[in-house]
């Protein structure tokens, strides 16, 4: 069985986590609205292709994380 200390062990960093998580899916989500607010046009490029960079650069800075 585990101890009381044990499970905080478990408990802390998924807390944490959790809140990291959501809090970087916010600000991405929040700069991309603020980009359609101000109605930039992304340089011509299409909306699905500025979609896809923006997946690929948020899952590099998640693997970074992860690596530390």
């Amino acid at each position: 069985m585990l101890k009381i200390h044990e499970k905080k062990r478990l408990l802390l960093p998924l807390t944490f986590g959790l809140y990291a998580g959501w809090l970087f899916i916010a600000t991405v989500v929040n700069t991309a609205a603020w980009f359609v607010k101000i109605q930039w046009y992304g340089f011509g490029i299409p909306d699905v292709t500025w979609a896809i960079i923006m997946l690929i650069i948020a899952e590099f800075l998640m693997f970074l994380v992860l690596l530390k």
